[in-house]
């Protein structure tokens, strides 16, 4: 009796896989680009007419961008890969027979660089209706933390506003965290993938995860106070009136805030509401304003009070004006002898506050005498002519001057 013997673990290894590859329409790939194969149907299948869903999958070293379904050498449709970061993608594809026929199925797959691979052929016969078959699922997961995913390059924006500066762009098949939102919800704020934060409309990304739970966070430039208020950097005196002639009623201490209710005519005081009640008047150098301002209206202040004529500061003397010039220059004497040549001037004091006088030979500056002074000597070179000018001066200035001219031509 002849007894058969069980298959080796090789052998039985050997029929799996041969029935593996059976199942599959495999391309016989090389070179640069993706791979791509038809799962189902199989070669040489009938069905009834009816809705037909073509599976595959497609894998490249570079991201898969979008898998296209042929008939008989024409395109019926185009799809973008659901999964852009996988390098197997899963795609069904489905796809009406315009009637009873054989038809040629292909699928081509185009990676992020552009580069195209077409599978074999599958060869099917349409007779009738096909029998429902489930697509397969290939719905993105879900996302652990709220998300946004993006379909197509998009600006981020340093603030909720498309006239800002674009800090990043996104690319298509990106994804990033979001962050917080405008208080609209018409923007996100993401952290790029730089790990800048920056603001993307809501309107051109898909956001997935608990996105209700994501706070709203104020813009660069935006108000985070509801009205105005004083946010106090320095222990404060709050005074009865906007100046420090006034009594303080009151203490605001650093770090405490308060609602300002009013302001002086220059802004350098604010009105603001005391914590105990009533209000009081602060300095602006000892706090920091927020909200708008622009609401705020100027306040009666009440008169200052009198101020003791003990503490009162000593009046000032008034401030010194320029000297007046010299009157009545003239040449009260002259010797051109000799080896000798002296010139003297004359002129009448008329300034009452100079600190002295400028005597000037052909504009350069020959002698300055002291306050009072109305006389000077000159010893020039003979020859000439020489023009002589005279000012008096102070820490004001100078007066304007007088001239007078002279020369010994020998």
């Amino acid at each position: 009796m002849n007894r058969r013997r069980p298959l080796s673990p090789v052998g039985s290894a050997c029929i799996l896989l041969a029935v593996l590859v059976a199942s599959c329409n495999l391309p016989s790939s090389s070179g640069p680009g993706p791979s791509v194969w038809i799962d189902y149907p199989a070669d040489g299948m009938s069905f009834s007419h009816g809705t037909l869903v073509v599976n595959s999958h497609s894998t490249s070293a570079d991201a898969i961008a979008q898998v296209e379904l042929y008939v008989n050498g024409v395109s019926v449709r185009n799809d973008l890969n659901p999964e852009p970061s996988h390098s197997l993608v899963q795609m069904s594809q489905p796809w009406v027979p315009p009637g009873p026929g054989n038809y040629t199925i292909e699928v081509m797959a185009r990676d992020s660089d552009g580069n195209e691979r077409r599978s074999l052929p599958v060869r099917v016969v349409i007779t009738g209706v096909i029998p429902p078959r489930t697509a397969i699922d290939i719905t993105p997961p879900a996302c652990l933390e709220p998300t946004a995913r993006f379909s197509i390059p998009t600006n981020c924006h340093e603030e909720p506003d498309l006239d800002r500066e674009t800090v990043a762009v996104i690319p298509a098949g990106q994804s990033a965290s979001i962050l917080g939102r405008s208080e609209d919800g018409l923007w996100w704020l993401v952290r790029g993938a730089g790990g800048e934060s920056c603001w993307v409309s809501a309107s051109v990304v898909d956001a997935c995860g608990a996105v209700s739970l994501v706070g709203v966070v104020a813009a660069p430039g935006a108000s985070a106070c509801a009205e105005p208020t004083a946010d106090f950097t320095l222990n404060a005196n709050c005074r009865e009136g906007p100046g420090v002639a006034y009594d303080a009623v009151d203490v605001l201490l650093e770090s405490t805030s308060a609602a300002i209710v009013g302001r002086n005519e220059d802004g350098t005081w604010w009105l603001v509401r005391r914590p105990s009640g009533g209000t009081c008047w602060v300095s602006e150098i000892a706090l920091e304003t927020c909200g708008d301002l622009s609401t705020v209206s100027e306040a009666y202040a009440p008169a200052p009070p009198a101020q003791d004529p003990a503490q009162q500061p000593p009046a000032q003397p008034p401030a010194q004006s320029q000297p007046a010039g010299p009157a009545g220059l003239h040449v009260a004497s002259h010797v051109c002898a000799g080896q000798t040549y002296a010139i003297t001037l004359n002129w009448s004091d008329a300034a009452d506050n100079e600190s002295g006088y400028r005597i000037y030979r052909n504009n350069g500056l020959v002698s300055t005498l002291g306050p009072g002074a109305q006389s000077y000597t000159d010893n020039p070179p003979q020859g000439g002519p020489y023009t002589y000018r005279v000012e008096a001066f102070n820490g004001q200035g100078t007066s304007s001057a007088t001239t007078q001219g002279e020369g010994c031509l020998l």
